[in-house]
């Protein structure tokens, strides 16, 4: 059976962690959960699931040091997909700007495809202004003329900043959280996105 390690940023187990992983329990995939905000990382070469919800990407701690330096590495060797909180750190890790939002930013919002995003294996069958929700106080930018050839923007927020990304082959990054009930409207993101993820990467990155 395939395995992937969820590393969990927010310390605890929430209903949202649960949602996620239904879908991939559904496809056979094994899930191991790891505690990131206390250190806990995994090891081996089982594909990676980031998620945290609110938090600060720029949280200066041993273990977040140890989680930048991991991603670094990860994002060369496994897949690597990185929701929520998961997606500064992850684009953190690789070189991309991060900065603090004005206000906090919670609810439903369109997200808008780019061609890449249209095109991706994993969001292609997302549609074109699709709801995604956002709980979040930071941005991610779009990477600079250097990152740029290797790395992919594929969808941005309503207010412009970065919504989807890809990080090279293996990594892959989601503001909004496919996993979340509450309100959910009937355009919103799938949580089949995140099982896509993986199987993709399973069959294009062995």
């Amino acid at each position: 059976m395939n395995a992937i390690a969820l590393v969990n940023l927010s310390g605890d187990q929430p209903p949202l962690i649960d949602t996620l992983t239904a879908p991939l329990a559904a496809q056979g995939w094994e899930v191991q959960a790891y505690d990131g905000k206390r250190g806990q990382l995994p090891r081996g070469h089982d594909p990676i699931l980031l998620v945290g919800s609110v938090g600060d990407p720029d949280e200066r701690s041993i273990a977040r040091g140890r989680l930048l330096a991991a991603l670094k590495l990860w994002a060369d060797k496994r897949s690597v997909l990185a929701v929520g909180l998961g997606f500064p750190i992850l684009a953190k890790a690789l070189g991309w700007g991060v900065r603090p939002l004005d206000h906090h930013r919670r609810g439903w919002f369109p997200v808008a495809q780019t061609a890449d995003g249209l095109a991706d294996p994993t969001l292609s069958q997302v549609p074109q202004g699709a709801a995604g929700h956002e709980d979040r106080d930071w941005a991610v930018l779009p990477p600079s003329a250097a990152t740029a050839s290797a790395d992919k923007v594929l969808s941005f927020s309503s207010i412009g900043d970065v919504a989807a990304a890809r990080f090279g082959a293996r990594a892959m990054g989601l503001v909004f959280h496919p996993g979340v009930a509450t309100d959910r409207p009937a355009d919103a993101v799938t949580t089949e996105i995140i099982a896509r993820f993986f199987t993709n990467s399973a069959a294009t990155n062995p």
